[in-house]
């Protein structure tokens, strides 16, 4: 998987690209509705207005051809709503991709219609994410996104966010194969990281989850978590939930590699 300034793509990116264009336009049209019913009484349930988290915002657009990444699909499709509000939060921990990240078209701030507030934050997510939020999530509503770039994402944080943000879904962006390349190495076990997929999701308070059929090599997923027991499955692009018939099979898949399966028989 080459890189760029460490934005890594190959040819799953397109498939992942496509993936969180289509959830993220639902996601917001789903949001508006719930932000609206129930944010203006008198004790709200949740803010007014939408929360967009993008923990690995790189420089915008896929180095391999261009494409736009996530920060750019979605402030593309919340310009498509004039009357909800939006709170975007953009962390990129290399300086380069930061400043073209800023630099691009979409992103011009008088280009930017007023009621999308974008911040940008330079550094370790790890330590600039919880600086910025603290423990004041418990009415956003919206989405955290973690795509770290081929790297296994940062479980932990994400764990520790959902229980903060119980309100907001997550999104992840997973190469298994790198997991399970890591549980089978001797000496990561005796440091207590030989850690299945399915155990990391465990750590993370969604009560359901989603998961998409693996693409390329290093078998890349994509996963929602979610407290909304109507979540929208979207099957035509892959995805099924974890507890259907396809969702185990894909699961037990994304755990274990096709020598440990062998063992087994």
């Amino acid at each position: 998987m080459p890189k760029i300034n460490g934005i890594g793509y190959s040819e799953s990116t397109g498939i992942k690209q496509a993936s969180f264009r289509k959830i993220i336009k639902t996601h917001i049209q789903c949001c508006e509705k719930i932000i609206n019913r129930w944010s203006n009484l008198k004790q709200p349930w949740c803010e007014d207005n939408y929360t967009y988290i993008d923990l690995n915002a790189g420089s915008g657009r896929n180095p391999g051809n261009g494409s736009p990444g996530s920060p750019l699909i979605f402030i593309n499709e919340a310009k498509k709503y004039k009357r909800l509000n939006f709170q975007v939060n953009l962390y990129e921990i290399n300086r380069v991709n930061l400043s073209n990240l800023m630099r691009q078209q979409e992103l011009i701030p008088v280009l930017i219609p007023k009621n999308i507030r974008i911040s940008y934050h330079f550094g370790d997510n790890k330590i600039r994410f919880p600086e910025t939020f603290g423990f004041q999530g418990k009415k956003k509503f919206g989405v955290i996104y973690n795509d770290p770039s081929g790297k296994i994402p940062d479980f932990k944080i994400l764990a520790e966010a959902s229980f903060i943000f119980d309100k907001m879904d997550i999104f992840i962006n997973c190469p298994a194969t790198t997991i399970k390349r890591r549980c089978g190495l001797a000496s990561i076990k005796n440091k207590g990281l030989d850690i299945r997929l399915s155990e990391y999701l465990k750590l993370i308070d969604k009560k359901y989850w989603i998961l998409r059929e693996p693409t390329g090599y290093h078998q890349w997923t994509f996963l929602i978590g979610t407290n909304w027991d109507s979540f929208p499955v979207y099957k035509k692009l892959g995805f099924y939930s974890i507890e259907s018939e396809e969702g185990q099979k894909i699961l037990y898949n994304l755990n274990y590699s096709e020598k440990e399966k062998n063992c087994e028989n």
